[in-house]
């Protein structure tokens, strides 16, 4: 489905003339953390599932909504201790109540807590290097065909923080199309998503409920 619709988006976008979009990091969001050069920022933590995501859909248009984070990480590439009849639950309509995020040995380890019953855990690769101190997980790489037009998709999360302690998602994607051998089209868009700290961490809470 999704490379269907990466497809025919790349194919409107080339018979209408529309170009790539840059999205800017939103301008009323807290200051982006930067480490120094080489060094990865520190991701761990537990955040709300509920954040919003700030997207540019046209030239200088902008739109601002919800987000889930249970659902863009465990969406994202393949799991690894998730199953796949299980990832279509991390859509649910109620939020969780948080998301623990571990980096271990080059694999993030995202737990889901729902306000009631048994967490969910799956794991996610992450690239050896991180990308301007962000974390960048292992890269997704789509393609399709349809008689003689075929397309290329490659999309990446790069995960940092915000100074007031928020989770920022970079989500990027990049596209070509080609007409036999022969590129048509060449497009890229960018997406922010940002997930605050989870109000109470998860280990307090289950302390405070078995209390």
């Amino acid at each position: 489905m999704r490379r269907t619709a990466i497809l025919w988006s790349l194919a409107l976008c080339a018979l209408s003339g529309c170009v790539s979009y840059g999205g800017r990091y939103p301008m009323n969001w807290p200051d982006r953390v930067v480490e120094q050069s080489g060094q990865c920022q520190v991701v761990d933590g537990d955040f709300q599932d509920t954040g919003e995501k700030f997207e540019e859909v046209a030239d200088l248009q902008y739109v601002q909504e919800p987000a889930r984070l249970a659902r863009l990480l465990g969406t994202w590439g393949d799991q690894d201790g998730l199953p796949d009849e299980n990832t279509a639950n991390l859509s649910d309509t109620d939020p969780y109540r948080a998301v623990r995020l571990r980096l271990i040995d080059q694999r993030l380890e995202v737990t889901a807590y729902p306000a009631e019953g048994e967490s969910r855990s799956f794991q996610l690769p992450v690239e050896p290097e991180c990308d301007e101190t962000l974390v960048e997980l292992a890269a997704d790489w789509n393609a399709d065909s349809f008689v003689v037009i075929s397309a290329l998709d490659r999309a990446s999360l790069k995960l940092g923080r915000a100074s007031d302690g928020s989770l920022i998602v970079k989500a990027n994607s990049a596209g070509s199309m080609f007409f036999l051998y022969a590129p048509m089209f060449w497009g890229k868009d960018q997406t922010w998503f940002r997930f605050r700290p989870a109000p109470v961490p998860v280990d307090e809470a289950e302390s405070t409920v078995g209390d």
